[in-house]
């Protein structure tokens, strides 16, 4: 709890200063915690392979998928604030969102997800880490080219 109230508290002082670089800077640390956060989408989705060397037969993360969707739409609603500061394009918005999305759907399966749900899913978070990476570089250049 008073790691919540200490990340509330750093957010509303980032957005009270008005400071394009603070903002750029909380821009790189989001977008590399959504890096990570797809990438854990990933271990969790392959988890469920045998051959895997993190294989995961006690099914403990499901835990883990929940506090990750969380993680991840509060990446959304603070990235949807820092759009109304620096350019940040639509489709990168939308990412962390998509990415809660497509962590979610492993909740429905909670006993034995299929194996064609647990390739999808590991196709998806790959596809959407590269993408979330350009898209990232892509808008961090065109905001060093609005100063």
């Amino acid at each position: 709890m008073p790691f919540i109230v200490a990340c509330t508290i750093l957010v509303m002082g980032i957005f009270m200063v008005d400071n394009l670089r603070l903002y750029r800077i909380f821009y790189v640390a989001l977008s590399l915690l959504l890096l990570t956060l797809i990438y854990n989408t990933f271990i969790i989705y392959t988890a469920d392979f045998e051959f895997s060397p993190w294989h995961n037969s006690g099914k403990v993360a499901y835990l883990v998928v929940v506090i990750e969707v969380l993680w991840l739409l509060a990446i959304n609603a603070i990235m949807a604030l820092l759009s109304r500061k620096i350019t940040i394009s639509p489709d990168q918005l939308a990412l962390p969102f998509i990415a809660a999305v497509i962590l979610g759907i492993y909740l429905i399966f909670y006993t034995n997800p299929p194996m064609w749900l647990c390739i999808g899913g590991a196709a998806a978070s790959v596809i959407m880490f590269f993408s979330s990476l350009t898209l990232f570089f892509i808008n961090y250049f065109k905001n060093l080219k609005e100063k």
